[in-house]
């Protein structure tokens, strides 16, 4: 074969290809929009929210009714884009994190699983109250909504928040030792963070957030061998963040 033949035949091959593709393209736009073709009866439409926690309360059945393209009460079919109804949750529900839809066809029912957004922390802010997710992300508090976290309040700037807050935040969220142990933390600032345990009268303090594993395994030693020797009201405030340290400022009544 010679080299004229063979470019010959790439340059077919080529040709093939393109047209090949040319050709897959307007396929490949009507079988996206196939779905669009499969009518529901909107009536049947199935709504299941997928809570992060028992406890939790946040997305309701009627705002995600609310954005159909249509009324559930219908019984008149109506066709549905799948992506689109997709898109349209996800942007106008701030407690929605991801929302999956899917048609039974033969049934014509409209299925829709929705996943509620994990709070790990709620804040104030300039007289409002926002909750602050596992990835991030804030949004508006509002009258209903409900969670077992910590509260924040103090120098809440955006950067203290993403810098200082969330840090933290995660961190105590994925402890099954803190968790739950400190219910308010007052943020003075970046570098100053106070921690009001729910057991104890005491206040815990943090110089940042850099060393969070190192410091709050100090907690359970100031439980267990400062607080014996020296009796729970010595002390009020208990420093975390010196090294090989805990330093402790005593109760201005402690001798009283």
């Amino acid at each position: 074969m010679t080299k004229e033949t063979r470019h010959k035949i790439t340059r077919s091959i080529l040709f093939v290809l393109a047209g090949l593709l040319l050709l897959a393209l307007p396929v490949s736009y009507i079988l996206s929009q196939g779905q669009a073709r499969y009518a529901v009866l909107p009536y049947k439409t199935i709504v299941k929210i997928e809570r992060s926690s028992p406890r939790s309360s946040f997305l309701r059945t009627e705002e995600i009714i609310k954005e159909l393209p249509f009324s559930i009460e219908d019984s008149v079919s109506s066709p549905v884009r799948i992506g689109e109804l997709e898109h349209t949750l996800s942007e106008k529900i701030a407690y929605l994190k991801r929302a999956e839809v899917f048609i039974s066809p033969s049934a014509r029912t409209l299925n829709i699983r929705v996943i509620e957004r994990t709070p790990i922390l709620r804040y104030y802010r300039g007289g409002k109250a926002y909750f602050l997710d596992e990835e991030g992300v804030s949004v508006p508090g509002r009258v209903g909504a409900a969670a077992l976290v910590p509260i924040a309040t103090g120098n809440l700037t955006d950067s203290v928040i993403a810098s200082t807050v969330y840090p933290l935040a995660s961190y105590l969220s994925q402890s099954n030792d803190y968790r739950t142990f400190f219910p308010f933390i007052d943020v003075l600032s970046g570098r100053q963070i106070r921690l009001y345990p729910r057991i104890g009268d005491y206040v815990f303090e943090l110089h940042g957030v850099a060393t969070l594993s190192e410091d709050l395994s100090k907690v359970p030693l100031f439980y267990k061998k400062i607080v014996p020797q020296v009796g729970a009201n010595k002390y009020s405030l208990v420093k975390l963040s010196y090294k090989d340290q805990i330093i402790c400022t005593r109760r201005e009544d402690a001798d009283k």
